[in-house]
């Protein structure tokens, strides 16, 4: 898909999934507000982002 595809996808997208790999090991996804600031794509996600965030530093491989 073309970048600016993307772009226009996030845009356009009130919700978004994000995938991302647990301590476990296990894939895991939640849903997440997805925002392209300065051409770079942005998400917003509940208190737990805390967890996400830590399992990302963990393990770099993410979807969205």
């Amino acid at each position: 898909m073309a970048i600016r595809s993307v772009e226009q996808a996030l845009e356009s997208a009130q919700v978004g999934v994000f995938g991302y790999v647990m301590r476990s090991g296990h894939p895991n996804v939640c849903a997440v507000t997805p925002y392209i600031v300065d051409s770079v794509p942005v998400v917003t996600s509940t208190l737990a982002l805390i967890d996400k965030a830590a399992a990302v530093h963990r393990d770099p491989r993410v979807v969205l």
